[in-house]
């Protein structure tokens, strides 16, 4: 990808995640924590953000069906 449209890309997530880590007190980001929100929007792996597999120890299609057919 060109470096113009990978920098227009990079300024359009910029404005549309400018309201995504609002601090209680309501401030505007930093030019860093934006950039970090840029590059990975999910601030945490949290239970409600993570992968489920991770906190609820949920199993995969294949690994329910080969648990079926040891039995």
């Amino acid at each position: 990808m060109k470096s113009s449209i990978r920098r227009h890309h990079y300024r359009r997530l910029q404005n549309k995640r400018k309201n995504y880590w609002l601090s209680v007190t309501g401030e505007k980001l930093s030019a860093k924590v934006l950039g970090m929100v840029v590059s990975t929007p999910h601030p945490c792996s949290c239970r409600g953000c993570g992968n489920p597999r991770k906190h609820e120890n949920e199993k995969t299609m294949q690994e329910r069906r080969n648990l079926i057919e040891e039995t």
